[in-house]
């Protein structure tokens, strides 16, 4: 890290240290990560990426559970282009891949969906 940021000093960039934070996953271990000889980054428990909650277990198992909601709640607002007689249903596929499983699919690069 304290790399990264004198790479960041190069190119005229500065690190928020109050901002910037780290998550140790599969480890109950605790260590400090400094950038500079006075400049901590502050360990968080768990945070948000790409849509879903990371905790130090890995995935929080709620975010599969919200995502499928999300989409339920998706696929009841489009409610009444589904049953229009008058959208083609090659028509009502692409609806449904670019609003509904987009939403449930977002993020789950960050997914296990093994355990």
């Amino acid at each position: 890290m304290s790399r990264l940021n004198s790479a960041y000093k190069e190119w005229g960039l500065t690190m928020n240290i109050d901002k910037t934070e780290y998550l140790v996953t599969n480890s109950d271990d605790k260590f400090d990560i400094f950038i500079t000889d006075n400049a901590k980054l502050r360990q968080v428990e768990s945070f948000k990426y790409l849509g879903a909650r990371i905790t130090r277990k890995g995935l929080d198992k709620t975010e599969v559970s919200a995502r499928i909601e999300q989409g339920w709640k998706i696929i009841g607002a489009l409610n009444g282009i589904w049953w229009d007689k008058n959208i083609r249903p090659n028509r009502k596929v692409h609806i449904g891949r670019a609003l509904v499983e987009s939403v449930v699919t977002y993020g789950c690069k960050s997914l296990d969906l093994k355990s």
